[in-house]
C-alpha cells in the first residue's frame, strides 16, 4: 500500500488494491513521481510513501482516506474523493436551499450527476447557466418579474 500525504492540510489518500496499478497509476512507476504530487484537498505540495514507512504518530495526526488505485488518479486529477462524487439532485438542490437559492435542473438518470440550469437568489434574480468548452456558462441574468408592479407602477 502507498499513502500520499499532504504536507499542508494533513489530508492523505491511502491506497488499497493491487499494487502493480497503484504503482503505475499513482505510485513509483507513474507520472506523478516523484514529485508531481498536488493535494487532492489544497492543492498544496504532496508526498508519495508506502503506508510501512509511515510512523504511527504521523498516521493519527492526519486525515486518511481510503481509496482503490482508480480513485486516488481520479483524485489527483482534480475529480474528488468519493464521497464527494455524489452530486444527485437531493444533494445539490439541498445544498443551494440551505444558502436561500433555489438550484433549477434535473439529474442525468442512472447517475449522480446533475445539470445545473439555473440559480434563482433570494431577491428573484435567476442567473442562466449553460455549457462551454471552458466549463460552465453564465449566459443570462433575468430579475424577477411582477404583473403587479408592470400595471400599476410602483
Amino acid at each position: 500500500m502507498i499513502t500520499i500525504a499532504c504536507q499542508s492540510c494533513a489530508k492523505a489518500l491511502t491506497v488499497i488494491g493491487d499494487n502493480d496499478e497503484a504503482a503505475a497509476l499513482v505510485g513509483h512507476l507513474s507520472d506523478f513521481y516523484p514529485d508531481k504530487y498536488k493535494c487532492f484537498a489544497c492543492e498544496g505540495q504532496a508526498a508519495c510513501v508506502l503506508t510501512a514507512e509511515v510512523s504511527e504518530a504521523a498516521l493519527r495526526s492526519m486525515t486518511i482516506f481510503e481509496v482503490t488505485p482508480q480513485e486516488a488518479f481520479a483524485a489527483l486529477m482534480g475529480m474528488g474523493i468519493p464521497a464527494e462524487m455524489t452530486c444527485c439532485s437531493e444533494v445539490v438542490e439541498t445544498l443551494f436551499e440551505k444558502q436561500g437559492i433555489k438550484a433549477n435542473g434535473y439529474q442525468i438518470p442512472k447517475t449522480n450527476r446533475y445539470v445545473m440550469n439555473s440559480l434563482t437568489f433570494p431577491d428573484g434574480s435567476t442567473l442562466h447557466l449553460g455549457a462551454s468548452a471552458a466549463g460552465a456558462l453564465a449566459y443570462r441574468i433575468s430579475k424577477a418579474h411582477s404583473y403587479v408592479k408592470a400595471t400599476h407602477g410602483d
